[in-house]
């Protein structure tokens, strides 16, 4: 049986020709403004909190080690690695968040945590260039990124046996849906960069529920919601025709008719406010101009 290539017709230099003067005028996503006490507190308060049993206040501030110049540093093949001072406050929220969390990886937790982080500011640090950097990097080779998520969450929730997160499954034909209508180019340039923003957001190694910690389909309900997000909104604010959406769509069922399910659904998981919240903060940074 004949491998379908379903990035074949992208053709990645003509999107980042059309869409590069409008992402320079963006940001580049880090995404740190997401991950705040209030998203934990709106998890901890809802639903979700079934499948994330929240630790009980753990304060690990004063045992998580510091320099003389009060940045943290974790060690690293022997080696004395720093967080810059900028990542502080990401550093004492994600112990604080995930140390005590029945679902964290069966290993030893700091270390899990301390790679998690070494993942963020690296990623961070590297891609601070331009919105453009991030998105070219996608579209270089968008197959193996399609591939290596269908694995990661087949296997997510092949391992809950919980019917719940089926619809986690959808997660790679909707960036392969992403995909196609970012090199749409009779698609407003306007939904496009919105598209742009989720493309990144799902391979950045920065999540509201980090799935290098948590080891349960929950952790990609956010990659889910925040694609969801640009996708409803590409209908709702008539960016997209039916007939061009499910032109995108490489799934065997209509997409297009089931978002308003699909979101009842998420929201029974992760409740109302987070997706009214990934809502103001992707509408808050497309207008945040680069420096």
């Amino acid at each position: 049986m004949s491998k379908i290539d379903f990035f074949g017709d992208i053709d990645a230099q003509q999107i980042m020709a059309d869409l590069s003067e409008p992402l320079s005028k963006i940001k580049p996503l880090e995404f740190i403004e997401l991950i705040s006490e209030e998203f934990y507190k709106i998890l901890e308060e809802g639903p979700a909190k079934e499948y994330l049993p929240v630790a009980k206040g753990t304060d690990c501030e004063d045992e998580l080690p510091r320099n003389d110049n009060g940045n943290y540093y974790y060690i690293k093949e022997d080696n004395k690695v720093e967080i810059p001072e900028e990542f502080n406050s990401l550093v004492e929220l994600s112990f604080k968040a995930w140390i005590n969390y029945e679902c964290t990886q069966d290993k030893d937790k700091r270390e899990v945590i301390w790679h998690y982080l070494d993942r963020v500011v690296s990623w961070i640090m590297d891609s601070k260039k331009d919105l453009s950097s991030q998105l070219s990097s996608i579209l270089k080779n968008p197959e193996i990124i399609y591939q290596n998520y269908k694995a990661r969450v087949i296997h997510l929730v092949k391992e809950c046996e919980d019917d719940k997160f089926d619809f986690i499954l959808l997660i790679p034909d909707m960036f392969v849906c992403l995909c196609r209508m970012l090199a749409d180019t009779s698609l407003p340039a306007e939904f496009r960069i919105k598209v742009s923003l989720a493309l990144v957001y799902l391979i950045s190694p920065l999540d509201i529920l980090p799935e290098y910690i948590i080891t349960h389909p929950i952790a990609l309900t956010d990659d889910f919601l925040v694609i969801l997000y640009v996708m409803s909104e590409g209908i709702e604010k008539k960016y997209t025709q039916k007939e061009k959406f499910e032109g995108c769509w490489i799934g065997q069922d209509s997409f297009y008719e089931e978002i308003d399910s699909l979101i009842e659904k998420l929201e029974v998981i992760t409740g109302k406010n987070i997706f009214e919240k990934v809502a103001l903060f992707f509408e808050h940074w497309k207008g945040e101009a680069a420096d």
